[in-house]
């Protein structure tokens, strides 16, 4: 086993400079450290965590707490993404990452005590449910950062995909295509749900468009069937939008059972529009026009944020991408 000893013997350094190197220490100048540094990994060096924990107090590792209103887990394709970059960026951080329950030993346990028996460096909460203002309320007394995703907790940091701005840019979209009769077709009553209402009926106005009210109804996120009956009421009014956007792109698999089952084409007879930017939905033909958030920054900024290098916003949002697909036609004026 390579020790710090024999790397301090190979650059000609004390054991304290070696020590600062690899702990980046602010007090020793880049070239020595990154030659020590090169040195170690050369040499195969693997630092000893158990030690350097006893030393320090800290376990170099981040607690996760997840749950998600439709009970799809590590299933679902968006929050698994955020999940999969955040460990792998923890990971190249030098930390341990492990998932944070309310049982232990089989007896119900809060998150906070949890996270203080595992003595976690941070935590990530990404919680979809009711429960989530009384999790972050809970975490308050833990001594440890802690990032939420899409909600926003008094002294904690928030990472957002910037919602507002993707469903204006959906809007804009389908109107440069020459729609006027959209629709939207939103989920549940949440956090997220009233960011990306509120901006729809924004970018609708700033456009000069008059929104039936019938236009806008609650499907739910996750769940294709309850998107399919949506539309079934869309579909029965005396005139139909032109182009719709659903809650999120799984929503497009009950869209298009709805279409096929009244012989309407896609994009031709009907136009829709997702949220998400899963994969799967541009393997389909056609593929669906929607708006990718960035669920790969997003996980690397929670991991960033919680291993001591915070963003200056306590609340941080980012911007998604569209992706113009097949599913929106272009109308002339």
């Amino acid at each position: 086993m390579v020790t710090l000893r024999m790397i301090a013997e190979k650059c000609g350094v004390s054991l304290t400079t070696v020590s600062k190197a690899l702990n980046d220490a602010q007090d020793l100048n880049a070239r020595t450290k990154e030659r020590i540094r090169k040195t170690a990994r050369e040499m195969g060096y693997r630092p000893n965590v158990a030690a350097k924990a006893l030393r320090t107090n800290r376990s170099y590792s981040f607690g996760i707490i997840y749950e998600e209103a439709a009970k799809y887990g590590l299933t679902h394709e968006f929050f698994s993404s955020v999940l999969n970059s955040f460990m792998t960026r923890s990971q190249e951080l030098g930390y341990d990452v492990f998932f944070l329950g309310d049982q232990l030993a089989g007896r119900r346990i809060s998150y906070a005590d949890h996270a203080r028996y595992r003595n976690c460096d941070g935590i990530l909460v990404i919680v979809g449910t009711d429960s989530v203002a009384g999790i972050l309320e809970d975490l308050n007394g833990c001594d440890c950062p802690v990032v939420s995703v899409d909600y926003e907790g008094e002294g904690v940091h928030s990472i957002f995909s910037d919602n507002a701005r993707g469903m204006r840019e959906l809007v804009d979209y389908a109107v440069a295509q020459g729609h006027r009769r959209i629709a939207f077709l939103h989920g549940e009553d949440t956090p997220v749900t009233r960011i990306r209402l509120a901006a729809f009926r924004e970018a609708i106005s700033a456009h000069g468009i008059t929104l039936p009210e019938e236009y806008v109804s609650e499907a739910r996120y996750h769940n294709p069937g309850a998107c399919q009956r949506a539309l079934q009421f869309l579909l029965s009014l005396p005139e139909i939008p032109t182009c719709v956007l659903l809650p999120d792109d799984i929503a497009y698999l009950g869209a298009v059972n709805e279409f096929a089952a009244r012989g309407m084409r896609v994009p031709q007879d009907i136009s829709v529009m997702g949220y998400d930017g899963i994969d799967m939905t541009q393997y389909v033909h056609p593929k669906l026009t929607t708006m990718r958030q960035d669920a790969g920054a997003m996980g690397r900024a929670a991991a960033d944020i919680l291993a001591g290098q915070p963003s200056e916003q306590k609340k941080l949002l980012i911007p998604g991408i569209l992706i113009p697909g097949e599913t929106v036609r272009r109308i002339n004026p």
